[in-house]
């Protein structure tokens, strides 16, 4: 585009160059023949020097440099208009000079840019001429002689032919141009009817290329793996009309099968929740899914009768009492030539014939998946791991923050309780230097483990808060239930018996716990409940260490 652009303003102003550099070159004849006849000042020399010969240069690189070539042009033929306006008071106004100098400047114009240009022109003609007449005054000279006569002729016969040869120039490019353009119409009609009878013949496969980037830009536009299996389940579902897909993947450590996520309107909500719960060890003679698997090839069932639902396998059997499906399709998720799952297809409403062509093109949108979710299963490893503390392998502070606005939110919503429980190991400064650094991580290990240990519910969270700081969120609890808690960690640290002589508190390691509680709102902060927090951890502190002290934000 930038070439594009160079070259417009490189030939626009290579049009005007040798047509002005003529034409200041011929003008110089009369003037130079009148000035010498006048015998004129110097100044009127340099001023007629100037522009002629150094003008038309000054002009051309402006124009060439210009990133608008044709505001630059119309603004330079309005400065010629001036320069050209300004000699004649120099000649006396010379009858047969001037009107040969007003016709350069109406051909100049009127050439360009017509009418419009041509009055703006001589509007500037004029300025150019009023301008210098108090320097000059009026002198009227309106006699013509034989030698000025003679000098005018080069401009009668050589720059009209000037703009002659120009215009066929242009004449000339523009044909060709239009030559060029008819020819590369004609190539156009040629190869759009070309496309047009391949796309004619290939409609559905120009559809199956526009459903695959759908899905291959989905998958580059997300990790997250439920957006990017129901984009490829609506794109199947679309083409093949199947009303039931599931995505099942293998689970390496128990060598087990189960199910991802089932998608389609063939799916009730009763029969998503019973996929879930299905799980196959990764054997060949236990189902159709497995030997999928195992044998990393496409296992088709074109037509289920109730004889063969007789010899199903147990597994196949439970597959079949769930989802009702009349065909089944099992293709292999196979990434870096490694199966990592199987996606299952079916269909409760007919049984459903493909072609060779229609197995291969659903293989290929298999195969985009199985990139999609190796990369979304290393996505949530690497979130799981930034949201690790790295020594104690519990939540970090950065977890815990969101986690705590989260629910914050969500129970503001339902008027419920939250609790927070923060901890401090006593004298854990003492009991590294004691103890050493190695001792000290190990111990921070064991209290962790304790800590979340006493955790019974999913929603329940501990943390690592700070270096030996440790935090419990406890959703859907009071203070009463969050002491409970409390009491209890402190009950297991105390078990684990990890000696600390150079504690003051005890003789093995304890913990300070501060506890608070509150029924969030939307007008609070979660930080609020924090700082409670912090003050009874404080207290707890200040009263000797090894005990807990609540309170509630009220």
């Amino acid at each position: 585009m930038e070439k594009t652009e160079k070259n417009l303003r490189e030939n626009l102003s290579k049009r005007f160059y040798p047509q002005r550099a003529i034409g200041y070159i011929l003008a110089f004849i009369p003037l130079c023949t009148i000035f010498y006849l006048h015998r004129v000042d110097i100044c009127y020399w340099i001023f007629i020097i100037t522009g002629c010969f150094i003008w038309p240069h000054i002009a051309y690189l402006i124009g060439k440099k210009s990133k608008d070539p044709k505001k630059i042009e119309y603004r330079n033929l309005t400065i010629d208009s001036i320069l050209i306006g300004m000699t004649l008071p120099m000649i006396s106004f010379n009858l047969l000079v001037s009107a040969l100098f007003f016709l350069m400047h109406g051909q100049n114009t009127m050439g360009a840019g017509g009418l419009p240009l041509f009055l703006k022109g001589s509007l500037a003609f004029i300025f150019g001429t009023l301008i210098v007449i108090p320097l000059t005054g009026i002198h009227l000279n309106l006699e013509a002689n034989l030698l000025i006569i003679a000098s005018c002729i080069p401009v009668i016969i050589v720059y009209p032919m000037a703009i002659a040869f120009t215009a066929y120039g242009l004449a000339k490019n523009l044909n060709k141009a239009k030559n060029d353009i008819n020819a590369q119409k004609e190539k156009l009609e040629a190869a759009h009817a070309e496309t047009y009878n391949v796309l004619k013949i290939t409609k559905s496969k120009e559809e199956e290329i526009t459903n695959i980037n759908q899905v291959v830009q989905t998958i580059n536009s997300t990790l997250d793996l439920d957006t990017v299996l129901a984009a490829v389940a609506n794109a199947l579902q679309h083409i093949f009309l199947f009303n039931q897909i599931a995505v099942m993947v293998i689970d390496e450590q128990k060598n087990e099968l189960f199910f991802e996520k089932p998608y389609g309107d063939g799916f009730t909500a009763d029969q998503v929740e019973k996929c879930k719960k299905v799980k196959f060890p990764l054997k060949r003679e236990v189902a159709m899914c497995c030997y999928a698997a195992l044998k990393n090839r496409l296992y088709y069932v074109p037509y289920i009768t109730p004889e063969m639902v007789d010899l199903f396998l147990p597994a196949d059997r439970e597959i079949y009492d769930i989802t009702l499906c009349k065909s089944y399709l099992f293709c292999p998720l196979e990434f870096q030539k490694k199966v990592i799952g199987v996606m299952a297809f079916g269909d409760t409403r007919q049984s459903f014939e493909l072609t060779e062509a229609d197995l291969e093109k659903i293989q290929r949108y298999v195969n985009q998946l199985a990139t999609a979710i190796n990369n979304a299963r290393l996505y949530a490893e690497l979130e799981k791991l930034a949201n690790l503390d790295g020594l104690t392998k519990i939540a970090n502070r950065r977890y815990f923050n969101d986690y705590i606005n989260k629910e914050w939110q969500r129970l503001a919503r339902e008027k419920d309780s939250l609790a927070i429980i923060l901890s401090d190991i006593d004298y854990f400064k003492k009991y590294n230097d004691s103890y050493g650094h190695l001792a000290g991580d190990e111990c921070l290990k064991k209290v962790a483990r304790a800590i979340s240990g006493c955790l019974k519910r999913p929603a329940d969270l501990a943390a690592r808060y700070g270096g030996e700081e440790f935090v419990l969120l406890l959703p859907n609890t009071d203070i009463k239930g969050a002491t409970t808690v409390a009491e209890t960690i402190q009950a297991e640290i105390a078990n684990l018996k990890i000696p600390h002589e150079q504690s003051s508190a005890s003789k093995y390691i304890s913990l300070s716990i501060g506890v608070s509680s509150t029924i969030p709102t939307h007008e609070r902060s979660s930080q609020e409940l924090i700082n409670v927090a912090d003050q009874s951890l404080y207290q707890a502190k200040e009263l000797g260490r090894n005990q807990i002290k609540s309170r509630i934000l009220t």
